[in-house]
Parts: C-alpha cells; sequence; structure tokens
C-alpha cells in the first residue's frame, strides 16, 4: 500500500515534463516551406534560415521575408490498463487521453543584404515549440496510479469506485535568431557562416485535487479502512513552475551552382542548453521542479542538405534530406535525475523531403512536396512517455506564390501531417499508444528593396 501511493504522488512530476513534445525542432521556418517543404537548395530571402550560402547569388539589394503561421496539434495517448475500469466515469480499461495545442501566431523574419559577392542575413523564428498545450481530462501516468489503488481494494473483497480532478497546462517557445555572413567566390559556388541565439521558455501549472474512493475523499475513506497514515500522500498536489535559458550554436553553409542544377548544404551544431527553473509553487514531490535547479534540454546539431533541378523554364524540382543528431544532445530524465534521456533512443531521426514548383504564368506559381519524418525512439519506444513522445509522420504541404509587383511576392501553404500509430508496452497488464494530430496554415511577404 504504502509503495501505491508514493507512486501516486511521484506521478505527478511524470505527468508534466515537457509539453512541446520529444524530438521536436520546427523547420518550418517560413510559408515557403509549407507549400513546398524541401527548402535547402532554395535561392531566396528565405536562404536565411534554409540555405544561407545560396544568398550569395541573389541580386544586389535588402530584401526582407515577412512570415505569420498558425498551428493546431493534438497529442493523444490510450493508455489500456485493466484498473481503468473502476473509475466513476470509466466504462471499459482502455481511455483516451487527449492534450489540445493552438499556435495562434508562429512568426518569422528574414533579412538579406547583398553587395557583390559578399552578404549577410538575419533570421528571426521560434524553433521549437510554439504553443499551449490543455490537458483537460488527465492522463494516465497519474490516473492509472489512482486506479491501481482502487483495485488493491477491489481484489480484497471491497468494491470501490475511484474520482480524481486533474488539470495540466504548459507553454514552450525556443525563440531563435541567427546572423551569417558570407562570401560567393565565383559564379558556381558559395560559403557563409554565422551564430545562432536560442532563448527557451517554458511555464507549467498543474493541480491534481478531490481524490475520492466510493464518492468520498480519499483521505477519510483511508481512515475508515485503517490506513488513515498513508492519508497525507492522497493530498492535494499543485505546480507552477517557469523554465528559461540561453544558448549558441554555430553555422556553416555552402552552396554549388551549375546551369540548371544546384546543390547546397548547411550543418547546425548541437546548442548546449539548460532550462532553469523559476517555481512558485511545488507540492508535486518532485525536485526536478525545484526552485533554481536547471535541466539539460540541448537542441541537437543538424546536417541538411538539398538538390535543386530545373526541368525547364517553368518546372523545378527540389529534394532535401535531414539528420537530426539526437543522440547527442542531453536531455533530463525525470527517472535518472540527469541528462541521460537521449540514451533511450535507438538512432538518430532522420527526415526526406520532395517538392516541385511550377510557374503557371509570370505572376503566379503553385507548388506543393511531402516529407517524411523517421524517429526511432528505442525498439520498445522505451524514450516516449505520456507528454514527451516522438511518432514518425508523412507530412504534405500546398500553397501559391503570388507576384504581386517585380519587388513584391506573396506566399500562401498549408501543411498537414500524418502520424503513425506506436505503442509502448510496459507490463503485461500495461500499455500505451501515442498518436498525434497537426496541421498549419500561413501567409508570407517578401520584398526586394
Amino acid at each position: 500500500m504504502k509503495k501505491t501511493i508514493i507512486t501516486i504522488a511521484a506521478s505527478i512530476a511524470a505527468a508534466v515534463p515537457a509539453f512541446a513534445g520529444g524530438l521536436v525542432t520546427n523547420t518550418n521556418q517560413s510559408v515557403a516551406f509549407f507549400r513546398m517543404p524541401a527548402q535547402e537548395a532554395v535561392i531566396s530571402v528565405d536562404g536565411a534560415y534554409f540555405n544561407p550560402a545560396g544568398i550569395g547569388f541573389m541580386n544586389d539589394g535588402l530584401h526582407l521575408g515577412l512570415n505569420w503561421e498558425a498551428a493546431w496539434q493534438t497529442r493523444q495517448t490510450t493508455t489500456n490498463y485493466a484498473p481503468l475500469m473502476f473509475g466513476a466515469n470509466n466504462s471499459s480499461a482502455s481511455k483516451l487521453y487527449k492534450g489540445e495545442a493552438f499556435a495562434p501566431c508562429v512568426p518569422s523574419l528574414d533579412i538579406t543584404i547583398v553587395r557583390g559577392r559578399w552578404f549577410v542575413a538575419d533570421h528571426f523564428g521560434v524553433l521549437g515549440g510554439g504553443g499551449k498545450a490543455s490537458y483537460a481530462d488527465g492522463l494516465g501516468a497519474f490516473e492509472s496510479q489512482v486506479a491501481q489503488l482502487a483495485a488493491m481494494f477491489n481484489q480484497a473483497g471491497v468494491p470501490v469506485k475511484y474520482g480524481v480532478d486533474m488539470n495540466l497546462e504548459g507553454t514552450q517557445y525556443f525563440f531563435a535568431n541567427q546572423i551569417l555572413g558570407g562570401y560567393r567566390i565565383n559564379d558556381h559556388f558559395s560559403v557563409a557562416a554565422g551564430l545562432r541565439l536560442t532563448y527557451g521558455k517554458a511555464g507549467y501549472n498543474a493541480s491534481i485535487s478531490g481524490i475520492q474512493i466510493n464518492g468520498l475523499p480519499a483521505a477519510a475513506f483511508l481512515n475508515a479502512a485503517g490506513f488513515g497514515q498513508y492519508a497525507p500522500m492522497a493530498a492535494d498536489r499543485a505546480l507552477d513552475c517557469t523554465q528559461s535559458g540561453l544558448g549558441a550554436a554555430p553555422i556553416v553553409s555552402a552552396d554549388f551552382k551549375a546551369g540548371n542544377w544546384n546543390l547546397a548544404a548547411r550543418y547546425e551544431f548541437k546548442t548546449k542548453l539548460a532550462l532553469k527553473n523559476s517555481t512558485a509553487t511545488n507540492t508535486s514531490g518532485m525536485g526536478q521542479f525545484d526552485d533554481g535547479k536547471s535541466l539539460d534540454n540541448d537542441i541537437p546539431a543538424l546536417l541538411a542538405a538539398g538538390i535543386g533541378y530545373t526541368a525547364f523554364s517553368k518546372l523545378h524540382l527540389y529534394g532535401s534530406c535531414h539528420y537530426y543528431f539526437d543522440k547527442g544532445a542531453k536531455t533530463y530524465n525525470s527517472a535518472t535525475d540527469r541528462g541521460d534521456r537521449q540514451d533511450l533512443l535507438g538512432a538518430n531521426t532522420l527526415e526526406y523531403l520532395a517538392g516541385v514548383e511550377y510557374d503557371i504564368c509570370n505572376w503566379l506559381t503553385i507548388s506543393c512536396g511531402a516529407q517524411r519524418t523517421a524517429h526511432n525512439t528505442g525498439s520498445g519506444h522505451e524514450y516516449n512517455s505520456d507528454l514527451s513522445f516522438a511518432v514518425s509522420s508523412t507530412s504534405f504541404g500546398a500553397g501559391a506564390k503570388v507576384s504581386i509587383s517585380p519587388a513584391m511576392d506573396l506566399n500562401l501553404g498549408y501543411f498537414h501531417t500524418l502520424f503513425d500509430r506506436e505503442t509502448k508496452v510496459e507490463s503485461e497488464i500495461l500499455s500505451t499508444e501515442y498518436f498525434k494530430t497537426s496541421k498549419a496554415l500561413g501567409v508570407g511577404l517578401s520584398i526586394a528593396f
């Protein structure tokens, strides 16, 4: 009994560690990505993020890119655990828990200046997170422990039903600004290098209250059942914590252009980042949220490469590949209280992207593309947990570029992601299925001065 109640107290922290969810690096840094995801070999103002060296092949002058995006996502876990049937509002041993996340405004800004062979560029965007997640019905990581307590009484011949009220809400943003400079060596080859600063900020609010057994407060029931010494451990609990941290990493880029072909690559070094707690309330019983404590949250190194080919004057074909060095990025692990969660991964993440653009006329270009993201969260998905999980996915984007004038383009795009369903089996009687939904749209403006 004591072990069960302690687990109930500890599970609060297991339910709240990271609302942004697992292996997430936002590569949707412009609306052009929505309408055609394979941006690594594209030469445009968006190259301030995707292809810095390619800026060397742009026309002289000042170029500005403004983008607004809105995104909707749900994070869903289905817990299969027999004792859940003892819940007052449950009808089976399987229960769906859903987190709703909405980011109404995810902005990005690109600025480039080209003077002869020299150029500079600046990109500002949201590199990770970007919204608020709310779990109105709680999580299996907590409820399964309350259910276990009820199951013990039922197995002892005392029929009981349990109830619990839980509210979880969090926000997470990783704001990044990178400034680069470069030089076009000749008509075919250009290079660039720079530095990215990333500021991470997160906020978590959680409350767990009203644990009941057979309609009675848990404390009253435990006292009546002869287990009053454990009643304080079923008391209400709350968390109000914000985290913040700053990190920096170099970026290098190269672009080779010849005839109808363009080849480009960039390497982003690992950003060493730790998020420090500023905690107003922490009665969760877990030290990871203690005021002043820092948690590892590195952003992994990334190698990105792309190829572009103009089949004829109106048709443009693109392909890209992203390789994330996730296993080299320290991430806090609540189970060990160390930055070793990345060791649970089976391999680094790979992404494959392809896209096509077609110039219908001199003022309208239509485009589409796809992206496949392959995560490896371990042979048994050991890396995944209720709130911080990664599942492989296939995404599709489409949209258009409208030339308002020779110096101004309007980009419109929609991006939809289809996620795989993956199941983590923790024991013979406990398993969790992970799933997500995601869609986003945006509008962007590119201006040449």
